[in-house]
């Protein structure tokens, strides 16, 4: 639709404008996609401003379609706020379509301002938005991609297991670390030695913020320090800072798409240890997570740690959607703060999962439910065996 065209040309516009910032490229480089960023972001701001003008009428908006009006008066605010005052009457936006924009979007916010120095900083939340909803980070795909490959190609289960439990429970390393893992390697030490060092990066020595929420060591940039994910930043703390010598740490987009998500993995893990419930982690390797057996029925679990919605529901799209006829229940389990963050987080994917009912086989559903949720149907199936 029209909103999330204009809302996507300019949050990629502004993304690409600032890619300097997260990307090491040339100047031509950096130019060139400077350009191609004011370009996307001026047609987003003007499809934006004619949906304004479509659902308020005002027609001093005309005067407001230049890149730092939007960016002091729009892109600054939460998008809720750019809602405000439109009459859904007025075109084929229905108010229902509103609330859940409002609803899943009210609190994305672009870019903050430097007052003093007259610039504008995309925030991590707005990357989080490109990332997920409209392209993932080239280098941390191609990060993520190389480590599960490495997983895969060993064609073992056991060491795949091995690997990414590993990847999941150590966010840094040390040099003694790395030489007594590849000691204990075994037969198995060249392919973990090239796993190590697809999956790490060296750190220089110096100063690090510890993420409290994940363990990544997190370097001091403008704003102060930032996770890989926009969700370990919200939560107003000071990370306990370290001086790190000879260290490494996962590579930002193993830690972001493999580790993180692997922490989720791990508590369902624990979550099932409390219950009495059996499983097993990564019973087919990437396919899914965790296989549950609940009395007589098998559950897959695919653990998912989108900060959106629409990001989630994105991949699903894309193929990447969970299903083992062999189990009853299949379940996209997400972190119980996305839904309390983003309220109906899963009752949107699962109006998206909808869409696959008619290619279930009899007696298969597929939902999306939170971490809380999942403990509470593993024990309302136990209380009735």
């Amino acid at each position: 639709m029209a909103l999330r065209k204009a809302l996507g040309l300019s949050a990629h516009g502004l993304y690409l404008i600032k890619t300097q910032d997260f990307v090491a490229l040339d100047e031509e480089q950096i130019q060139k996609r400077q350009r191609q960023g004011r370009q996307e972001l001026r047609q987003g701001i003007s499809l934006f401003m004619l949906l304004r003008y479509r659902y308020t009428q005002d027609s001093s908006i005309f005067d407001q379609m230049d890149i730092t009006y939007f960016l002091t008066h729009y892109a600054n605010r939460p998008f809720g706020e750019w809602l405000e005052g439109w009459n859904t009457e007025r075109g084929n936006l229905g108010l229902g379509q509103l609330k859940r924009w409002k609803e899943y979007w009210g609190d994305l916010q672009l870019v903050r301002l430097h007052q003093k120095k007259k610039q504008f900083y995309l925030t991590q939340e707005a990357q989080d938005y490109v990332h997920e909803n409209l392209e993932k980070d080239v280098l941390a795909g191609l990060e993520e991609g190389q480590v599960f490959q490495l997983l895969l190609d060993e064609d073992s289960p056991s060491y795949y297991v091995k690997g990414r439990r590993f990847i999941i429970e150590h966010p840094m390393l040390s040099g003694d670390g790395w030489r007594s893992v590849l000691l204990d390697a075994d037969d198995e030490r060249d392919s973990f030695a090239e796993l190590l060092n697809a999956a790490y990066e060296r750190l220089p020595d110096g100063v690090y913020g510890i993420c409290p929420d994940c363990g990544w060591p997190m370097t001091r940039n403008r704003g102060g320090y930032h996770c890989c994910t926009h969700r370990h930043n919200l939560r107003g703390r000071i990370p306990e800072e370290k001086k790190l010598m000879n260290m490494y740490r996962l590579k930002r987009g193993v830690m972001r798409y493999i580790a993180i998500p692997g922490l989720l993995e791990k508590n369902i893990a624990m979550a099932c240890r409390d219950l009495g419930i059996a499983y097993d982690l990564w019973p087919k390797m990437d396919r899914y997570d965790l296989r549950l057996t609940v009395g007589t029925e098998h559950w897959a679990i695919d653990a998912k740690d989108y900060h959106f919605a629409e990001g989630l529901c994105q991949q699903i799209d894309e193929g990447n959607f969970l299903l083992d006829g062999d189990c009853s229940r299949n379940i996209y389990v997400i972190p119980d703060a996305a839904e309390r963050e983003h309220p109906g987080y899963c009752r949107h994917v699962e109006r998206h999962l909808h869409d696959f009912d008619e290619y279930l086989p009899d007696g298969v559903k597929m939902q999306c439910c939170t971490l809380k949720q999942l403990r509470k149907q593993i024990r309302e199936v136990k209380h009735h065996v």
